[in-house]
């Protein structure tokens, strides 16, 4: 199979990925760079800038961890449980008192319900008992609000406390991490080893982070791409070699790679991709040159194989002419493989014989001929 293609490279697209101010163009159009050169840079004092003012916000978010630790130390600390022992202590105190006034108004009820007692005695004694209980609720409750409340209330603010200063230093170093990446790409480097094929930026300029500001391209390999129709397709695969002309060099003979074939065909026009590599090393193939791929269908081993000309078909026949005795004789044959150039002979003749490949359009049968010379071979 042989059409004409365009020769390709492969190229990479180093993209500004911010936008700023070019300070610096290091390479132009035609050097040579290695991976990961620095091929320009944009102006990041702000990114800097913007570093530093973060950097200080994180001072702050440690100071503040460390206070709201500390007041979780406390929610659980001596100061606390000094607070709840001598509420603790108060309780037991009025406990006693009650206990005691208790007593009193029970004996001097006894006392106050036989007569032995005035009832504004009893009700001294009474009034009494009620304060004592009155006390004894109150702080029972304010130690019961300390122990099972108060305290859980301040543990609960003191560790909510802490987790949103961890949370503001963890969104901190989020955004420093994120500005160091934007340092990072502010110098933007080659993703490959080749040649510089553009270079679209100055210094001073404006570069977008949509632009594609330079272009690099491997151009020690060139690729061919080519349509290959449904009766071919299944004849070639990755790896296979073809051979490729170039209209331009008409006296060099290159050898190319099938790299990749699509498994699926076009929708536009109907043909499968395939992908040629071919070697540059020497960097004699440039971009956008013409060239003829050539590629093996089918081979036949010690086949009879003539000219194609040599072969007339007409009247869904084919025939040569073969010369005996000086005189030119038709006969007919059977084919097989054609490159267009050359043609295989499976049936008519075996190898030896002469045919005529020059002029036989003119002959008939039994014409005499001039044999020059010329002898049927197997390839």
């Amino acid at each position: 199979t042989t059409e004409i293609y365009t020769l390709s490279l492969h190229d990479a697209l180093p993209i500004c990925k911010i936008p700023g101010k070019v300070i610096s163009v290091n390479y132009s159009v035609g050097d040579e760079v290695a991976a990961g050169s620095i091929l320009f840079a944009v102006d990041t004092t702000d990114i800097q800038n913007g570093i530093s003012v973060l950097k200080s916000q994180l001072a702050s978010a440690d100071a503040a961890i460390n206070a709201a630790k500390l007041n979780v130390d406390l929610a659980h600390g001596s100061a606390m449980q000094t607070q709840i022992a001598s509420v603790k202590a108060s309780v037991d105190q009025l406990e006693i008192s009650l206990n005691t006034a208790k007593k009193a108004y029970n004996d001097n009820k006894s006392l106050f319900d036989s007569g032995f007692i005035s009832r504004q005695a009893f009700e001294q004694v009474e009034n009494a008992y009620n304060q004592a209980l009155i006390a004894y609720n109150q702080a029972k409750q304010s130690y019961d609000i300390l122990v099972n409340k108060t305290s859980s209330e301040n543990d609960a603010r003191a560790n909510s406390a802490l987790e949103q200063a961890l949370a503001a230093k963890k969104s901190i170093l989020a955004q420093i991490s994120s500005q160091e990446s934007s340092l990072r790409d502010a110098f933007v480097t080659s993703p490959i080893s080749g040649t510089v094929t553009a270079a679209n930026v100055k210094v001073g300029e404006m570069v977008a982070n949509a632009g594609i500001p330079f272009s690099v391209a491997k151009t020690d390999v060139v690729t061919i791409d080519i349509g290959v129709t449904e009766q071919t397709i299944n004849s070639i695969q990755s790896g296979q070699s073809v051979e490729v002309e170039i209209t331009s060099l008409p006296d060099v003979k290159f050898s190319g790679v099938i790299s990749s074939v699509s498994p699926a065909a076009d929708t536009v026009t109907g043909t499968y991709k395939v992908k040629v590599t071919i070697d540059n090393k020497d960097k004699i193939l440039k971009p956008g040159m013409f060239g003829k791929v050539h590629i093996t269908k089918e081979i036949s081993d010690n086949a009879l194989v003539l000219p194609r000309n040599a072969v007339i078909g007409t009247g869904g026949e084919q025939y040569v002419f073969v010369v005996e005795n000086d005189i030119a004789k038709k006969v007919l044959v059977t084919t097989a493989i054609d490159n267009g150039q050359e043609i295989e002979i499976t049936g008519g003749l075996y190898e030896g014989q002469s045919v005529v490949v020059k002029g036989q359009t003119y002959l008939k049968d039994s014409d005499a001929v001039n044999a020059v010379s010329s002898a049927l071979k197997g390839e």
